[in-house]
């Protein structure tokens, strides 16, 4: 007798045990389908073919950027805004490309100039130290 009891009891322990487990993972199922219902939710309420977030411009006045450029040896190289060329505005598309691409030339031409300056007032700098040593 007293081995059936204990079986008995074996059992029973074992029926509470898994009905205590099914009630928690129901409780957990009913958490992720609420969770899954905001998620739709918040996925319905975003305007289609847009970011999920506003984003701003960091170019608009008053907007802090970096402009300053530093090489690895130290120097830092001055950058120089575009020549704003005050001109008839251009009546199609190709001569809109065309200035613009003027422009840019300009811009990279003046820039390599100030590099090669540059290199050449630190290369005669680094003679004169070595000269001196």
């Amino acid at each position: 007798m007293d081995s059936s009891s204990s079986l008995e009891n074996l059992i029973k322990e074992y029926i509470a045990k898994n009905d205590a487990r099914v009630q928690s993972h129901n409780a957990t199922l009913r958490s992720l389908e609420n969770q899954i219902g905001q998620i739709a939710n918040a996925l319905n309420v975003r305007s289609q073919g847009s970011l999920p977030s506003n984003t701003e411009d960091p170019r608009r006045e008053g907007k802090e950027h970096c402009k300053a450029i530093l090489l690895r040896n130290g120097r830092e190289i001055e950058r120089r805004e575009k020549p704003k060329a005050v001109q008839n505005e251009p009546t199609s598309i190709q001569e809109q490309d065309e200035q613009h691409q003027q422009e840019e030339i300009l811009f990279e031409a003046s820039n390599q100039q100030d590099l090669i300056r540059s290199s050449l007032t630190s290369d005669s700098a680094d003679d004169e130290e070595e000269f001196v040593e």
